[in-house]
């Protein structure tokens, strides 16, 4: 599906690896990790992010889930413990459904309605707006 809107680009680049397998450190048609595929988003649109869920969580505005927009970022905990652990772009929300586009291990780059995910709600922290 292709998005048009505001901060379309964005999200069009993010959902171009929409089945590209998970990669630790990857930020190539190879294989992608969560935050190297934040990074290749916003970098089309020239902004630059640390390679890092865990640096990246300090950037932008905290924003509330109500007051969301696509490109927001949701940042997510660990099984373990509460430091952040892994990043989503908000790349639609319908009907109150917020989808998100990010890079699974299982599955690789999905884009999916984060409320249909009991893993990742559990491990819901917070959001952020970097835009």
């Amino acid at each position: 599906m292709v998005y048009i809107g505001k901060f379309d680009s964005v999200i069009n680049r993010a959902l171009q690896f929409e089945g590209v397998n998970y990669r630790y450190g990857g930020m190539s048609e190879n294989g992608v990790d969560c935050s190297g595929l934040v990074c290749i988003a916003y970098d089309h649109i020239n902004i630059p992010l640390a390679h890092s869920s865990s640096i990246m969580d300090a950037m932008g505005m905290e924003v509330e889930a109500d007051d969301f927009q696509t490109v927001d970022l949701i940042f997510f905990k660990g099984r373990t413990n509460n430091t952040v652990s892994h990043v989503a772009i908000v790349s639609k929300i319908v009907d109150g459904f917020i989808h998100i586009a990010h890079s699974t291990i299982r599955r690789g780059v999905i884009e999916e309605i984060l409320q249909n995910n009991s893993y990742f709600m559990k491990r819901w922290l917070f959001n952020r707006r970097i835009i």
